[in-house]
């Protein structure tokens, strides 16, 4: 899948604390499948997000990014998703960090279902 978008991004709140903005943009999308039966789709996008974060103190936050993204020409055929994002600085160099990513097609390609979710956790090492 490869994407190129471009539009603006309207900072709504900024604190030392929190953050939110909101995007809206035009993006073209082209998805290839890998299975058997190769299936491409090359769409034109609307896309809207909001991106929240929140700073609970100078070692750790957390940080979501939503998106709905339909096609104008179809509306019906749109695509939601989220990535949420958890942070802890363990000490200078180690830290510890938490995703979980959401997405629900309504049109995915054949192979793809229309619901996949993915949590991934691990350490990040810094010199």
């Amino acid at each position: 899948r490869y994407l190129v978008g471009t539009g603006p991004r309207f900072e709504l709140l900024k604190t030392d604390s929190a953050s939110l903005y909101l995007g809206t943009l035009y993006m073209y999308e082209y998805e290839e499948t890998s299975a058997d039966i190769k299936v491409f789709n090359k769409h034109h996008r609307l896309s809207m997000y909001l991106n929240a974060g929140i700073q609970f103190n100078t070692s750790m936050g957390i940080n979501n990014t939503s998106y709905f993204q339909p096609r104008p020409d179809v509306f019906s055929d749109f695509r939601i998703a989220s990535v949420t994002q958890f942070f802890a600085q363990l000490n200078k160099h180690l830290s510890f960090n938490v995703n979980l990513d959401f997405v629900y097609d309504t049109r995915p390609p054949v192979t793809v279902p229309l619901r996949m979710y993915n949590f991934t956790a691990g350490l990040a090492w810094q010199l």
